[in-house]
């Protein structure tokens, strides 16, 4: 038996590897355009350079000031700015670093994934499921960006693999760390993702179950109730020393609860179902994937006792990303690797009638060729353009134009373009997104960047002949993908 398991750990060691390889393999030169990384990167620099006070400040202008006050919060929860320091500091604006750094981050995910998951299956189930969640490209292509959706990931997994060590512990004599340390983690995650704060519900829940079946816990005694609120006592503890260490910023988001609606929800019901469909497999017909909701639903009923902590955190984290008014086919990577466990509980259920055991050997053999074919194919075409860079700001225009407003404007001059966030990165230059109108263009900016692969895309886009016969506006620099013009006023 012993060599048995340590034939399944070396296995699953493995898989793991192999999916930190096709990350590597898939990484390219560059970064695209987003936005979202370049405020990450900027909070992190500002955080080694004591110069917080004056992002808030630029970053507050460059939301208050464009045409879309939503694209941006003023600053981002800076628990994820925090573990970007250390990299930064010694490597700087590296981009193959950060996303070796990002990789690092989904590997230690799919670790802590399966010391949660190895007791719950049979270890060939348990290989399954790190699989399909390691080798899904989803996964492996978004490694090539610098977001916080690893490091939350990964945070989130260890609170919910502590809660659930919890659970058992707390039938037994129950010390101190382990509330501390889930404490820690619940803050540490939420100072990643605002969403994170649904681990405190998580938590709640696990603990009120287990209040109601374990007959030992004495609520009249003050040791054992301490022990109950001390992961509440530690989030509110650092919540509050964290306000007084870096600005609130991130609660901006928490301005945007005006544009929940109905409507809003349904398009993202759409949105997900969809998305969720393209991340079991995209090229699948679709009664494939209800088919993957039947076994789901089943999984569910099924471990609806033994996993209290996967459900309620699953639940709370669908609801809030239904009734967020944005939406986001890379908020699902939380989701699926839940969603995949319980459709293979559900598929479990049926192994021990013997008809059914080899048609539910056959599904699981299909999805994981089809999900490791997709893998690598990808992987080789990657592979074979590796020299490429990416279309964005490491492109040779992009970073022509770049240097071109670094020597050719002041610092105090304000760029419209269409990523402002990029913008203030690259060049430290107060940057707006402003569209809708060429007189706030002409208000608001002294030059205007136009990016011609953009087309209307967030920028206001003038053909060069309709530019040259306003007057307000003069052309100073030109290469294949951008025009600057100066903005006479």
């Amino acid at each position: 038996m012993k060599n048995i398991s340590r034939y399944n750990f070396f296995f699953t060691v493995f898989i793991i590897f192999i999916t930190f390889i096709f990350c590597l393999l898939n990484h390219k030169k560059g970064h695209n355009w987003g936005g979202d990384f370049s405020l990450y990167i900027r909070q992190a620099s500002s955080v080694l350079n004591g110069t917080i006070e004056n992002l808030v400040k630029s970053n507050s202008f460059t939301v208050q000031e464009s045409s879309d006050h939503t694209f941006s919060p003023v600053t981002y929860p800076w628990g994820f700015p925090s573990l970007l320091t250390p990299v930064y500091y010694f490597s700087g604006l590296n981009y193959s670093v950060l996303k070796i750094y990002e990789s690092i981050f989904f590997i230690g995910f799919l670790t802590v994934f399966f010391f949660s998951i190895r007791r719950k299956f049979n270890w060939i189930y348990t290989l399954c499921t790190i699989t399909l969640v390691g080798f899904n490209y989803n996964y492996i292509s978004y490694t090539n960006r610098v977001l916080s959706e690893f490091p939350f990931m990964f945070f989130s997994f260890l609170t919910l693999h502590f809660i659930k060590k919890l659970e058992v512990e707390s039938k037994t004599n129950l010390g101190v760390q382990l509330p501390v340390a889930i404490g820690l983690l619940i803050f540490f995650s939420f100072y990643i993702r605002t969403e994170g704060i649904v681990l405190l519900f998580t938590l709640f829940i696990a603990q009120a179950a287990n209040l109601k079946g374990n007959l030992k816990v004495d609520l009249f005694n003050i040791k054992q109730c301490l022990k109950l609120i001390i992961p509440y006592l530690i989030f509110l503890a650092c919540y509050i020393l964290s306000k007084a260490v870096f600005p609130t910023g991130f609660t901006s988001h928490f301005g945007y609860r005006n544009l929940v609606n109905l409507d809003r929800t349904i398009t993202n019901v759409i949105f997900y179902k969809n998305q969720l469909a393209r991340s079991v497999y995209p090229n699948l017909p679709e009664w494939f994937f209800w088919a993957t909701i039947i076994f789901f639903l089943r999984g569910v009923v099924f471990r609806f006792r033994t996993d209290k902590a996967f459900l309620v955190f699953l639940a709370s984290i669908v609801t809030v990303f239904l009734v967020w008014p944005f939406h986001e086919s890379r908020y699902l990577f939380t989701i699926y690797p839940i969603f995949i466990y319980f459709v293979l509980q559900g598929l479990r259920t049926f192994r021990r009638r013997s008809a059914l055991r080899w048609i539910v050997a056959s599904i699981i053999f299909v999805y994981l060729g089809l999900t490791i074919n997709q893998t690598f194919q990808a992987t080789i075409d990657s592979f074979r353009n590796r020299a490429d860079v990416i279309d964005g700001p490491e492109s040779g225009p992009s970073q022509e134009m770049f240097r071109f407003i670094r020597n050719r404007t002041s610092p105090s001059d304000v760029i419209i373009f269409f990523k402002p966030r990029v913008m203030n990165l690259y060049t430290q230059r107060n940057s707006l997104m402003v569209y809708n109108d060429i007189e706030n263009v002409r208000r608001k900016g002294n030059y205007l960047v136009i990016y011609s692969k953009a087309g209307k895309v967030c920028q206001l886009f003038l053909s060069p002949k309709e530019m040259s016969l306003n007057s307000n506006f003069k052309s100073i620099f030109k290469n294949n993908d951008f025009t600057v013009y100066k903005i006479l006023n």
